[in-house]
């Protein structure tokens, strides 16, 4: 179970997710085992991708993907829609034919796959489904796939007076932060912490560390913080 999402903002763009892999176990006594995975990947210095679904079934469409010329990466999302279309069609009938399918059970390839990238420095998001549907988000400059992006598609909306679109690249990591982490504290299940994040600017894609990720974390808190003392403020309330 995953949350990931990608964000286009002025001056770069970026994508952020929780970091909690669930694999079940086998024999008489099931149960989840969670641990922490990267969900986050980098094709070259111009595109980033993310997937939700079958851990195994990512590590197959990641082989794929990262045999791709890097030629190919900085062509417009145009041409690279039908390129990442294709390839993950193609990985996952490959599959079904080597895979026993019983019925009356789950799809084992029901998945859905996040990119994000930067063609002549236009920002660009796609989602590409396991069937071969894709949508383009370019005009919204948002979207967010896997089990918790109900939540972030809710607390998005809560911030669209922030304008994203017309943000830096530093708020828009602070913005992208706050709807992860929150995210990950409503949700029951099935995502957890920590938040991982990878951005691009100017052509470069970089993996943030866990410094940079606690002053955003110190930031967000520093936001909520003061938001409840401007409300409190409003209404006269004591500090």
């Amino acid at each position: 179970m995953t949350l990931a999402l990608a964000v286009i903002c002025q001056d770069g763009l970026l994508m952020a997710a929780d970091s909690q892999a669930t694999e079940q176990t086998t024999g008489d006594l099931i149960r989840d085992i969670r641990f922490p995975t990267p969900k986050i990947f980098p094709l070259g210095q111009s595109v980033l991708w993310a997937g939700s679904g079958d851990s195994g079934l990512i590590q197959r469409i990641k082989y794929r993907l990262d045999q791709l010329d890097a030629s190919e990466l900085v062509k417009p999302i145009s041409t690279l829609r039908t390129t990442f279309r294709r390839t993950i069609v193609e990985t996952i009938k490959e599959l079904m034919q080597m895979s026993i399918v019983l019925q009356n059970q789950p799809n084992p390839f029901d998945s859905e796959y996040l990119f994000c990238g930067q063609s002549n420095n236009d920002g660009w998001i796609l989602e590409v489904l396991w069937n071969g549907k894709d949508t383009e988000y370019k005009e919204r400059g948002f979207h967010a796939i896997g089990s918790g992006k109900i939540f972030a598609q809710v607390m998005f909306s809560m911030l669209l007076h922030h304008k994203v679109r017309n943000c830096e690249l530093g708020q828009a990591k602070v913005l992208a932060y706050r709807v992860v982490d929150s995210a990950i504290e409503v949700a029951a299940a099935g995502i957890g912490v920590p938040v991982q994040m990878w951005f691009i600017k100017q052509g470069c894609a970089q993996c943030m560390d866990s410094s940079e990720l606690a002053q955003i974390r110190d930031t967000v808190g520093l936001w909520k913080q003061t938001e409840v003392e401007t409300l409190q403020g409003l209404f006269g309330l004591p500090e």
